[in-house]
């Protein structure tokens, strides 16, 4: 969730806030809906039945500076209308993950609290939190929608094999990363975009000639880079379990990954990639992409309109468009990591004197219904529908902070199944394009299992040591101070620090998600 945070935190750098005027035009001309049957589940509601049940439940949410949470957002009302429930929100007086924890520990828990799944794994089994699956037969819609989308369900499980957090799915697509390259610089240099990294590594070389003070290829937070790139190596940047074998694995031990290292090094050597990657942050990262010093980078696709748009102003020309992932090698295919997930949602206090009133309208969410609702606001007040297809009213909206800002769309607790066809058609044509051409390459989702407090024991100790002496080596190979010859002396370091002690945790991980249905 903090990705999502951090991605529409940086379009909003370059947006204007228009919030105010439009929120009270909206919920003056909201009509009401006196639909339902008290004994109806909320999602069910159908035009024209008697009025809700209404019920009042606190909620712990999360503000955001850019969206500062208002109460008066037409989103809040438009729930009241569907479910009958409105919310006493509370917010953090700091850091939510404080507030959460001193709330537990004082035992003022409000009714629905928003947070990340490991935090919610970790209080939900000790108790604090509802267990989510003792409610779906009250929960027509969910159950659907976790037959619809069982590896989201799996990844929301904690270790107990219980849920505590409500999954999401949609609007983690805004997370998605990719290739990115300067088309402009590119077309200006007859280059096309790679299809292998044979010719990548020869097309960086040749940018590298044509401006000899650049570093062609640049990318942030260091040996990240290794995850993003894997899955066109046919290997993974950590733990996964192999489908083939159902064994858990350590890609970086893999001879694929070995190749992949081989090709940063040789970046590395010719100066394709600056001499100080490891430490390139984000700020770094963006000058060097801004101003010409760099060409290529693998990051989140939103940053097509945060680099366009100011580039622009000075070269009309500028381009940075979506790259269409090379192959590691012969055999591969060209895949793009998925890091298209929301890890984080509403959670249930287990003390509530109100949970299958909760329950009962959290299913809502999981309708068609709710997943309109949440996505485009109301018809006729924020979208209409023509040939089928929903559109945002004109002017309403001119990017996606807004959707935030003026009705409360898309912030933190107000989805769990999303419409990302909402998100897209708000933003460039040129984004929305690179949104679908991604959408091509994406490799599948593989979430990691949550683990027992005795395997996270395990982690923090030996799993440390294990990527310690991972990080150490794989940065030594790329910049030459350590031979890649030596790989299969680095292969018996790693099983010497334990490696095999944490394939047996991911293992009984893995096995203990697969066993669940």
């Amino acid at each position: 969730m903090r990705k999502v945070g951090l991605v529409v935190l940086n379009m909003a750098l370059a947006l204007t806030v228009l919030a105010g005027c439009t929120t009270k035009s909206a919920t003056e001309s909201a009509a009401p809906n006196s639909s339902g049957n008290p004994q109806q589940s909320p999602g069910s509601t159908a035009a024209g039945s008697t009025a809700l049940a209404k019920n009042t439940f606190t909620a712990l949410l999360e503000t955001n500076a850019s969206w500062p949470y208002n109460k008066d957002w037409p989103i809040w009302k438009y729930f009241e209308e569907k479910t009958g429930a409105t919310w006493n929100v509370q917010l953090p007086s700091g850091n939510l993950q404080d507030t959460t924890t001193l709330n537990v520990a004082s035992g003022s828990l409000p009714d629905l609290t928003f947070g990340y799944t490991p935090i919610a794994n970790t209080y939900g089994i000790q108790g604090v939190f509802a267990n989510i699956l003792d409610y779906t037969d009250i929960m027509p819609n969910f159950k659907k929608w976790m037959d619809k989308y069982p590896t989201y369900v799996k990844a929301s499980l904690a270790s107990d094999g219980k849920m505590y957090v409500f999954p999401n799915e949609g609007y983690g697509k805004a997370n998605g990363m990719s290739w990115l390259y300067r088309q402009d610089i590119f077309q200006k240099n007859n280059l096309k975009p790679p299809a292998t990294f044979d010719e990548f590594y020869q097309e960086l070389k040749q940018l590298k000639r044509i401006y000899p003070d650049s570093t062609p290829f640049v990318f942030r937070n260091g040996l990240n880079i290794l995850s993003n790139m894997a899955p066109s190596f046919d290997t993974n940047g950590g733990y996964y379990l192999d489908k083939n074998s159902n064994k858990a694995k350590f890609g970086p031990i893999e001879p694929n990954y070995k190749k992949m290292v081989e090709y940063l090094h040789k970046f590395y050597v010719d100066g394709l990639i600056p001499a100080d990657f490891l430490t390139v942050d984000t700020k770094r990262w963006q000058d060097m992409i801004s101003t010409n010093k760099s060409f290529v980078t693998n990051d989140y696709i939103v940053r097509i309109d945060f680099f366009n748009t100011p580039m622009r102003k000075e070269n009309p020309d500028s381009t940075l468009a979506f790259m269409p992932p090379a192959s590691g090698f012969a055999g591969t295919k060209p895949l793009l990591l998925n890091t298209q997930s929301v890890d984080g949602g509403l959670m249930v206090s287990a003390k509530s004197k109100k949970i299958k009133e909760i329950m009962k309208m959290m299913d809502f969410f999981y309708s068609e219904e709710g997943k309109t609702m949440a996505s485009w606001g109301k018809e006729g007040e924020t979208f209409t529908v023509a040939n089928g297809k929903k559109q945002f009213k004109p002017g309403l909206f001119s990017n996606a902070t807004e959707l935030a800002n003026k009705y409360g769309l898309t912030t933190l607790g107000t989805y769990t199944w999303f419409d990302f066809d909402a998100y897209k058609s708000i933003i460039s044509p040129s984004l929305q394009s690179a949104y679908d051409e991604a959408d091509k390459y994406m490799d599948a989702y593989s979430p990691l299992p949550k683990n027992t407090q005795d395997e996270l024991d395990t982690l923090s100790i030996t799993g440390k040591a294990v990527t310690d002496a991972y990080s150490e080596s794989i940065s030594k190979f790329i910049v030459g101070q350590r031979s890649l010859d030596e790989w299969d002396q680095y292969v018996e370091e790693l099983k010497k620090a334990g490696l095999q002690k944490t394939l047996d945790v991911y293992q009984a991980a893995f096995d203990r998600v697969q066993k669940t249905k």
